[in-house]
């Protein structure tokens, strides 16, 4: 039997009609979509930390390596820390170095209670400190450190003596909270000799 084009649409027609009855509401799918969307969200937050994590961990055990290798070494005649007091005020601890390439300063402290003691080495390569010799010579308050003029400011229990300790290096001596510090930065000061010392690294972390 022939069907008519006529015929032929409405039983096409018809046909998406009972499929579209049968077929779950539209909205309801979406909203379920969705709500499946959201609950494979943490999963993927959860992998990404997990990533992140394994990172971190790995770049810890690098980096400690890096650090604690026996090779790690300061170059030979460029010290990490160049400089160091042969005498402190008892009681003092060294908890504090700090140092670097090129015109990086070089910082070292120690501490005793509530009162420190600083020492800082700059190059006079360092355009900031290359003419510390004229600024020293041209105060009045001036003292001897090494047969080298030096100078001195503070009162009471803070000072501050700056001194060259040779051609290339400037060093200054920071007390703060030490009795009679003008006269202890003055000790300190010529207790101070070329006494490299190197700089330890360390990572910690507490959980992860």
């Amino acid at each position: 039997m022939t069907r008519s084009e006529h015929d032929t649409e409405t039983l096409i027609r018809d046909s998406l009609d009972r499929l579209a009855a049968r077929a779950p509401d539209g909205h309801a799918v979406r909203d379920a979509l969705a709500h499946a969307g959201r609950k494979r969200r943490p999963v993927t937050r959860l992998a990404l930390v997990a990533a992140a994590v394994v990172l971190v961990v790995v770049g810890v055990v690098a980096g400690t390596q890096l650090l604690t290798r026996p090779d790690l070494e300061p170059a030979a005649g460029r010290p990490v820390l160049a400089f160091g007091p042969e005498w402190l005020p008892d009681g003092f601890t060294e908890q504090y170095r700090e140092g670097g390439p090129g015109l990086t300063p070089q910082v070292r402290r120690w501490f005793a209670g509530p009162a420190s003691i600083t020492l800082q080495a700059y190059p006079t390569a360092d355009p900031e400190w290359s003419r510390t010799a004229l600024k020293i010579a041209s105060i009045k308050d001036q003292v001897l450190v090494h047969g080298r003029v030096a100078m001195v400011t503070g009162a009471g229990d803070t000072a501050q003596l700056t001194w060259l300790a040779d051609d290339e290096h400037v060093l200054v001596a920071s007390l703060a909270g030490v009795p009679d510090a003008r006269e202890v930065a003055l000790r300190i000061a010529g207790a101070v000799a070329a006494d490299p010392v190197g700089v330890r690294g360390e990572l910690r972390f507490g959980p992860l």
